[in-house]
């Protein structure tokens, strides 16, 4: 579920401009994390990059995003039709990675991951943001860190969100 894709992405996507490169950046959080960890695809240098006016945090400032060998794999379909996860795998993991990738196999609390692309010509706004993916099935080795990257499961959520206890709805339960 993409939460937005301007028109000068869907361009940019459509045309393969050899002038404009699209940079692929991923924005990773926790709550044990002071600041996101913010990073962008096969850059030899850090990117500057605005985000977008109703991010989450830091929104509408500059930001740096550290380039960092990695790929992601949008979500897709296998041979026989079924739904297959997008994934992110990161090459020469640091420890501040591994430590993140981590916390996704121990922790109580998901990995939060926020997709954006951005044109080299326009760093003002990102042209494609996802929001609310995690990470999933984390593998490490000595020399890469792959996860699976999927929207929380909304059939195990409670719905609408509440707790039916005996305080609060007594008439459920039978005396």
């Amino acid at each position: 579920m993409v939460d937005y894709l301007t028109a000068e992405m869907e361009a940019a996507y459509a045309s393969a401009d050899r002038d404009v490169e699209i940079l692929h950046t991923l924005e990773i959080s926790h709550p044990e994390f002071e600041t996101p960890a913010r990073l962008v695809a096969n850059s030899e240098a850090d990117l500057f990059a605005r985000l977008e006016i109703d991010a989450p945090e830091d929104a509408d400032t500059v930001v740096v995003f550290s380039a960092v060998a990695f790929s992601f794999v949008e979500p897709g379909f296998d041979d026989e039709g079924q739904p297959t996860p997008a994934r992110v795998s990161i090459d020469n993991v640091s420890g501040q990675i591994a430590a993140i990738m981590k916390l996704t196999r121990a922790g109580s609390h998901a990995v939060g991951i926020i997709y954006r692309a951005y044109r080299s010509d326009g760093l003002t706004a990102p042209g494609q943001v996802i929001r609310g993916l995690e990470l999933t099935e984390v593998e490490i080795t000595a020399r890469t860190a792959t996860a699976s990257v999927s929207f929380p499961e909304k059939a195990t959520q409670n719905f609408p969100r509440q707790v039916y206890d005996i305080e609060r709805f007594p008439g459920l339960y039978a005396q």
